[in-house]
């Protein structure tokens, strides 16, 4: 694994703006992981869903 990170998106039906996601961290988690927490600040009425998804970029470096 040679990098990594995170994207934020609006599962269909929410009303969130993906603006109110809050990432803490966005680390290497071992050689072949890539780990990100974070949490959605939204707040109000009717589904405010976000979605969080981890990404890690691998490659064979010679």
């Amino acid at each position: 694994m040679i990098g990594g990170g995170s994207t934020t998106g609006v599962p269909a039906g929410s009303n969130a703006n993906p603006a109110y996601m809050q990432v803490f961290n966005s680390v290497n988690s071992g050689s072949t992981s890539w780990s990100v927490s974070g949490t959605n600040a939204e707040s109000g009425g009717g589904n405010r869903s976000l979605t969080l998804t981890a990404y890690a970029i691998c490659a064979i470096v010679q």
